[in-house]
């Protein structure tokens, strides 16, 4: 019985542990993650969404991290790829100049990319598989919030 007693607790235990960092990770960015990306905003901008992410340039993908405000979607590639002499450097698209956004598939058959049409072009930026889906939301409520007066 003592046992038992032991299982269950360890089981409700790792079922808590378990709810929190998927609500950890479906939250707002993290104190770590708004400090990083302080540098790359200006001043007055909020942080909505934020992670991982690569551009699509033609055949090249380079690493970075995809930040989203109120205002814009900034990408800002990693080290490696700034190294590289990517043009991705730093590229902001204005939410007000975004004619559409929709999810393309990225990788075989996963749709795991948003894409941007912008100033006439596209912009292509691969997420990962699970939340391609929550930031064409996020885009698309954050080009709503910024249209309204």
């Amino acid at each position: 019985m003592d046992g038992a007693v032991w299982m269950y607790a360890g089981g409700v235990a790792a079922l808590g542990l378990g709810l929190w960092a998927l609500v950890r990770r479906l939250g707002a960015p993290s104190r770590e993650v708004r400090r990083n990306a302080a540098a790359h905003l200006e001043p007055g901008e909020t942080l909505l969404r934020a992670g991982p992410a690569r551009r699509v340039e033609g055949l090249r993908t380079p690493t970075g991290q995809l930040y989203l405000t109120r205002r814009r979607l900034v990408f800002v590639p990693d080290g490696a790829a700034a190294a590289q002499g990517s043009p991705a450097a730093n590229a902001a698209i204005e939410l007000a100049e975004v004619r559409s956004v929709e999810t393309f598939m990225g990788v075989g058959v996963l749709p795991n990319g948003v894409c941007l049409t912008a100033r006439g072009a596209e912009q292509r930026f691969l997420v990962p598989a699970n939340s391609h889906g929550a930031w064409t939301r996020a885009i698309a409520a954050a080009r709503a919030s910024a249209a309204a007066p």
